[in-house]
């Protein structure tokens, strides 16, 4: 059985407290550990990229190399040496290699016409997207009509009860009279 129980090693979850239910002290003290623990870990990245700068810049320690490199001249540091071993192993056949030179050269792996193919892709995606929206906005505002005439139609016949209402008794009356009459 792992170290810990059942939680897999990581002690034990139930004796957890949320950082809600934790005093402002000890909320302040865990988050000046996380900060601290941030700190420490951007120094720590950011010093790999000043170690492997420094690197890339000194010098070739191979005397045949560097030779090699001044008498192409070029400027015999890692970085350059690096540079020429990665086309050199293009040269022999390495795809990554090649795939490696191509994209830190600033070559595209891509020709023009798969560019043209890629933008005219994106611009039939644009279109149909705002054809889509154009659509429910018209939709939307056929709703939206149709919801207003219905109100209307309900205010007229609402209308229309209330005043036939306040007349119907005279009307009444008055057919009642006209019946007598006859």
């Amino acid at each position: 059985m792992a170290k810990g129980g059942k939680s897999g090693g990581r002690g034990n979850p139930e004796n957890l407290i949320p950082l809600n239910r934790r005093t402002n002290i000890e909320q302040r003290k865990i988050a000046t550990m996380g900060g601290k623990a941030s700190g420490a870990a951007r120094r720590k990245k950011a010093d790999f990229k000043k170690v492997l700068n420094q690197i890339l810049t000194m010098k070739v320690p191979d005397d045949v190399m560097r030779e090699q490199l001044e008498a192409l001249g070029l400027d015999p540091d890692m970085q350059t040496a690096l540079n020429a071993a990665m086309v050199r192993e293009a040269l022999a056949g390495s795809v990554k290699a090649a795939e490696y030179v191509a994209r830190y050269s600033g070559q595209s792996a891509n020709t023009e016409r798969d560019d043209r193919q890629q933008d005219a892709q994106t611009d039939r995606a644009t279109a149909a997207a705002n054809l889509d929206r154009a659509k429910e906005e018209a939709l939307k505002k056929q709703v939206i009509k149709a919801e207003e005439a219905e109100e209307e139609a309900e205010e007229n016949e609402d209308t229309f009860l209330t005043a036939l209402m306040g007349t119907a008794g005279q009307d009444w009356e008055e057919e009642g009279k006209n019946e007598e009459k006859e």
